[in-house]
């Protein structure tokens, strides 16, 4: 299918060295929504100016179903052209416009534009993303020494929070939904009694809950078994509404954690730390081995 619509579909050459590598937008001209950010022009010499154009080569392409596709097609269907808007040209490098490429995403989608249709949310969102608010005060966290003794179940958050669809709109719940859902546990660990659990994302505790009991939440086939794989229950806990927790939230536990224990939580497994309390330093880190608590060094 070739579409009469947005018939320019290349720039010249003097407008080609002029721009260099940019960073632009697609617009749906019925809503005015800004529905594709992307980068443009790979090399200092202004060639791979093509990209903002390649848009709608790819609508032509019947077996390209992207929701980016679909709406260019609709706005074509609507017998209009698909705007776009240069953002930045004459960037330096590739580098710097996958940054104002992120950083536009990242301003979309906290806008009432929300966010646009790109697959992925912009290079380097780890390291250099957009950040909440208490995510940015918690930089200065002060170190975890609680006064209560008892043992805390450490639950490392840092994909779970990243996906949640309230990340932007009510940070609170997506903590608490992400650090307390769903965990591969021994029926045996549920029954602790007086446990706290918290949430970790790179080293700060930014949920603190104080458990109050657990329930199944689903199951999945357990890993590395080919034949008839066993169901492995994932649980989830609910909290209780005291202050016995507050002291484990918004804390730097990167004196803590050590390099075993963050191995651990990367690979999915239980990390239980137990402190003595009374604010002192005292700890030692315990792993389920046959329905009994066995402490580890780290």
């Amino acid at each position: 299918m070739t579409s009469t619509r947005n018939s320019l579909r290349a720039f010249d050459g003097l407008v080609t060295r002029k721009l260099l590598i940019y960073v632009y937008a697609l617009i749906d001209p019925r809503t005015r929504r800004v529905f594709y950010v992307g980068k443009g022009g790979g090399n200092l010499d202004g060639s791979g100016n093509s990209r903002l154009f390649s848009h709608f080569f790819e609508a032509e392409n019947q077996r390209n179903q992207s929701k980016k596709v679909l709406t260019i097609r609709e706005i074509w269907a609507d017998g209009l052209d698909v705007e776009w808007q240069i953002l930045r040209c004459a960037l330096r490098s590739v580098d710097e416009a996958f940054h104002a490429e992120a950083a536009i995403i990242d301003a979309l989608a906290l806008s009432s534009n929300g966010r646009p249709d790109n697959d992925i949310d912009g290079q380097g969102k780890e390291d250099h993303g957009w950040r909440h608010p208490a995510e940015v005060l918690a930089m200065g966290a002060a170190n975890v020494n609680p006064e209560l003794p008892g043992r805390v179940f450490v639950f490392p958050i840092h994909n779970a929070i990243r996906e949640h669809p309230l990340r932007q709109s009510d940070w609170a719940t997506a903590v608490y939904e992400s650090t307390r859902q769903a965990w591969n546990l021994g029926e045996w660990l549920l029954n602790e009694p007086n446990s706290r659990a918290v949430g970790i994302i790179d080293n700060v505790s930014f949920g603190a809950y104080s458990i109050d009991h657990w329930q199944r939440h689903s199951t999945r086939p357990s890993k590395g078994e080919t034949r008839k794989p066993r169901q492995i229950s994932l649980w989830e806990f609910f909290k209780r509404d005291d202050e016995a927790a507050a002291e484990l939230r918004n804390k730097n536990w990167q004196h803590v954690l050590g390099p075993e224990a963050k191995y651990r939580m990367r690979a999915g497994g239980v990390i239980v730390v137990e402190f003595r309390g009374a604010g002192q330093q005292e700890l030692r880190y315990l792993r389920p081995s046959r329905e009994r608590w066995q402490p580890f060094e780290v």
